[in-house]
């Protein structure tokens, strides 16, 4: 893909505010499957730091009265899937048994019976679909999508985090919950994968930022998970740090650019020099203009580069070749923070 851009000096590049490097760490506890603590909860589900100063935050007592009235029931749907069949409660377990915040956040099998978090009634509703397209996404009960098919419900999870900011903590806590405990395979797999794309995309609100990161890096480092498990924690915990500092993204990532993100795939796009030469700069969904400046400089031995920027040149632009100094539009200077895949998108 290749895009007319020029890379010029701008005395009033800035790079930004850099993030804290004080990395936190997450204890493990360890959970008994017949202790009567939860339906669906697994062996061992991490211990999540900061959980009691988003208490009220959390509809404990309505999600106990909805759960045990029946309330994830006859759901309909979401994103045109089904929302799958609850699951018998596990043995041991006693139906009326009522859930701490933490059995609450830990994994299930079942369609929930109201939302995580307190929200409006509609915004409840859609977060109950939302988790019932987790569990189809995730083939808890045996469920196999195609890949196209994975990708597009992937795409409207992620359209109704950047449509309603209120629903995306929602979303975040619905994924910590399907990470925390769930047996290792496939399912557990494909649930880091979904908290990889949103983090990628958009950042939990900042009241939710330090006990999502704090979960997530623990996650990362936790020897006792699989290797694949680790390594799609590290990279959230990656893109976290990056979307925190830059925001969420503005355009909706396009099904290619999923799959890519998924595979652990790169983009690439290409940068003009005013001396006609350019080079080709590989990018990921929350790589900013900032951190391509800097790929850039890498790629051509630039170790001064702080006062460069990208810039998006039109066509018939002044300047642009073969065009006069007082033709066309100007070139157009692009902010550090905004993101490389956004930019390409709205060319």
């Amino acid at each position: 893909m290749t895009v007319p851009e020029s890379m010029q000096r701008d005395a009033g590049f800035d790079q930004g505010r850099s993030m804290d490097k004080t990395e936190p760490t997450t204890p493990i506890t360890h959970r008994s499957m017949d202790n009567g603590s939860t339906p669906g909860s697994a062996l061992r589900s991490p211990q999540l730091e900061g959980l009691d100063g988003h208490l009220d935050k959390l509809q404990l007592d309505a999600f106990n009265r909805a759960r045990l009235s029946g309330g994830s029931k006859g759901l309909g749907k979401l994103l045109g899937f089904r929302s799958p069949k609850p699951a018998a409660p596990s043995p041991g377990t006693p139906e009326h048994l009522t859930l701490t915040p933490d059995d609450m956040l830990s994994f299930s099998e079942e369609s929930l019976p109201t939302s995580l978090l307190k929200h409006t009634p509609d915004n409840a509703s859609r977060a109950v679909k939302m988790f019932a397209s987790i569990l189809t996404f995730m083939g808890v009960h045996g469920e196999t999508l195609p890949s196209v098919t994975s990708m597009d419900l992937i795409q409207k999870l992620l359209h109704q985090g950047l449509k309603r900011p209120e629903l995306r903590d929602e979303l975040y806590l619905q994924l910590v919950k399907q990470t925390r405990g769930c047996p290792p395979g496939a399912p557990l797999q494909r649930a880091w994968q979904l908290l990889l794309v949103c983090a990628s995309v958009m950042p939990p609100s900042r009241e939710f930022t330090a006990l999502v990161s704090e979960y997530v890096h623990g996650a990362s480092k936790d020897a006792d998970s699989a290797d694949e498990v680790r390594d799609l924690a590290s990279r959230a915990w990656d893109a976290l740090k990056r979307t925190t500092k830059a925001g969420q993204r503005r355009t909706l990532p396009e099904l290619s650019e999923i799959d890519g993100l998924l595979r652990g795939q790169r983009s690439s796009t290409v940068v003009y020099f005013l001396d006609d030469t350019f080079e080709e700069v590989e990018y990921d969904s929350a790589t900013t203009v900032a951190e391509a400046v800097e790929r850039v400089a890498r790629l051509i031995k630039l170790e001064a580069y702080q006062t460069f920027t990208l810039f998006v040149v039109p066509k018939g632009a002044r300047g642009a070749q073969g065009v006069g100094e007082e033709e066309g539009p100007a070139p157009v200077a692009l902010d550090d923070g905004r993101y490389l895949a956004d930019v390409l998108h709205e060319l």
